[in-house]
């Protein structure tokens, strides 16, 4: 049992801490702000994973999901979905500044060989503005409505302008850097009206006067490197944005999405699971049973992906 002595000393020792408290305060807060983390939102799940994502500048959100037959519309905020048109295997979707929505899809072509088109969707159906024999494997609609569609299997890049004239920007009988025939797996323009092309086989191109400029990684060379030019290595990316800075973002095989500016730099936005970049943020592992299917950014240049739901990335 402590004697009164020592209680007293006790509290006196109690007294001196408050007072030394209560004269400098409670410890203050540092000067600079805490940064605020990178959030990963589920925005819309269904039974087949998603396959394509478009933002449009009201707030919309369209989105195509596997084995389901309808371009569907999210308004940004609850989790309703609404069935805009309904198609033979859609693919890609695209939105412009005007508001207009262009999907690529399947159509039943002579002797029951599937085509491929691209239409605009109004009142539940499409008007064809294009169509092809090969696979698309990729679709981007710039500012001023044209739509860039590459079509991987024969080589070539398509463009129709807001008029409805179709140009071929880029055939397979062209010569590329190297001597190396690309593997055309998404397209992507900025606000610059640069075209990016990704190559599945590790590159990613700029489209320049019927040519395929060099931008960053190295045809063949697989790998998950940030830097410049060829320095920079890829696994094999698949498709492709663009940000509103002009920036293009590049999704990396797996679940990873790569910056690339238009002087070449590459920098991990979104890193995988278990890849050797973790980037800003990493995917949850069970999003990544599947990989990035497509890829957009919506009018607040959050990202959105289209994979085993459709996803909202925020990085502040």
């Amino acid at each position: 049992m402590r004697t009164r002595t020592e209680l007293a000393a006790c509290y006196l020792c109690i007294a001196s801490v408050l007072a030394v408290a209560s004269y400098f305060g409670p410890p203050k807060r540092p000067d600079y702000p805490i940064p605020a983390r990178a959030t990963v939102e589920t925005i819309a799940d269904r039974d087949g994973y998603a396959v394509a994502v478009s933002a449009a500048d009201d707030g919309s959100i369209y989105l195509i999901f596997n084995g389901e037959g309808e371009v569907f519309r999210h308004n940004g905020k609850d989790s309703e979905l609404e069935i805009v048109a309904s198609l033979l295997v859609p693919g890609f979707v695209g939105t412009d500044k005007s508001g207009n929505i262009h999907a690529s899809y399947g159509a039943d072509g002579d002797g029951c060989i599937l085509d491929h088109v691209v239409g605009l969707l109004k009142q539940s159906k499409a008007t064809e503005e294009m169509r092809i024999n090969s696979a698309i494997t990729g679709l981007a609609v710039d500012g001023d409505g044209s739509i860039y569609v590459t079509a991987g299997l024969v080589g070539e890049v398509w463009k129709v302008d807001s008029t409805g004239r179709k140009i071929l920007l880029l055939s397979s009988e062209q010569s590329f850097d190297d001597n190396h025939i690309p593997i055309l797996e998404g397209v992507a323009v900025n606000k610059n009206g640069q075209v990016l092309i990704v190559d599945n086989s590790g590159a990613v191109f700029m489209l320049e006067q019927g040519r395929l400029r060099h931008l960053a990684g190295k045809p063949r060379e697989c790998g998950m490197v940030d830097g410049i030019g060829a320095n920079a290595r890829f696994r094999g990316p698949t498709a492709a944005t663009a940000d509103h800075n002009g920036d293009f973002l590049v999704v990396d095989q797996g679940c990873a999405v790569r910056k690339v500016t238009a002087s070449g730099a590459v920098t991990t936005l979104i890193g995988t699971p278990d890849g050797p970049l973790a980037g800003l943020v990493r995917l949850p592992a069970e999003q990544c049973s599947t990989w990035i299917r497509s890829i957009a950014v919506d009018r607040n240049d959050d990202i959105l992906l289209a994979v085993g739901s459709a996803l909202r990335v925020h990085i502040p």
